[in-house]
């Protein structure tokens, strides 16, 4: 018989003294391991006893000894890779770890699946809401344009979606304007003020409008977001839909400039409010 047979042979008498030593009821039960070496195969053991730590193992036929062993519940052999099928095969009742893979290494967990957000899932985030300033500051006259500027910004709001951190971008990228009149309009910019462009009182802007009557009005505005998220440490992923939040500005009071606006006479002073062309 040549080497390579009595190897295979010797393996399965290994795998059938293994089930003997471990399914049979009796005394301590001697657990056999077998590894083909280049001119045989090393054959050692250890004693071992169900809910107690072993005993210290007798001398293989290689001539090593096996230290103390512990029982570590059923038993699972060290066996390598090429002869892990004839090993299993010899089993009556095959062990759970038997396969293609090598015993006692756990397989690598795949990477868990990050889920894809929509708006309902975020429906419980709320972006911060505007504020709206007027100017002047409570009144206006009649004919002038007057100022509106919305305070707002591009911010983040930090939540949990299943049980994961996300960060949550709210981008203003529409203004609303209702001028509490009857008329209305609407601008990609919150405006500024005067002073921020650089430009004297009642002077025109892209968020201004003209009073027509006297009276008190509100204006508001409603600011349109669009809504973007990350999982904490990635990219940011736009979301399709918008948010929307308004605000409303104090009461103006709309004047006649008859005798509150002039400082000087036109004639010295043309750029005064109230003159011509102001």
């Amino acid at each position: 018989m040549n080497l390579s047979a009595l190897a295979r042979l010797s393996t399965i008498v290994l795998g059938v003294a293994v089930i003997a030593a471990i399914l049979l009821p009796g005394p301590p039960a001697l657990a056999v391991t077998g590894i083909i070496n280049n001119n045989g195969v090393d054959v050692s053991d250890m004693w071992v006893r169900p809910g107690s730590p072993g005993s210290p193992g007798n001398a293989g036929s290689s001539g090593s000894t096996n230290g103390g062993a512990t029982w570590l519940g059923p038993y699972k052999p060290t066996i390598p890779t090429s002869m892990l099928s004839v090993y299993c095969v010899a089993w009556v009742i095959t062990p759970s770890w038997c396969g293609t893979s090598t015993p006692g290494v756990d397989p690598i967990p795949p990477e868990p699946v990050i889920p894809t957000l929509t708006l309902d899932d975020l429906s419980h985030v709320e972006p911060q809401s505007p504020t709206l300033q007027t100017e002047p500051a409570g009144w206006s006259v009649i004919g002038l344009p007057t100022n509106l500027v919305a305070h707002i910004a591009t911010h983040e709001v930090s939540t949990v979606v299943f049980d994961r951190d996300v960060d949550v971008q709210f981008t203003p990228i529409r203004y609303d304007w209702a001028f509490g009149d009857g008329e209305s309009g609407a601008t990609s910019s919150p405006g500024a003020t005067w002073e921020q462009l650089g430009q004297r009182e009642f002077s025109s802007t892209p968020t201004s409008h003209r009073y027509r009557s006297l009276g008190a009005v509100s204006p508001q505005v409603t600011v349109t977001y669009s809504v973007a998220y990350r999982w904490a440490g990635q990219d940011w992923i736009a979301l399709d839909g918008t948010l929307n939040r308004g605000a409303s500005a104090p009461l103006v009071f709309v004047q006649n400039a008859d005798t509150v606006l002039v400082t000087s006479g036109c004639r010295s002073a043309r750029s005064a409010p109230g003159c011509d062309g102001n």
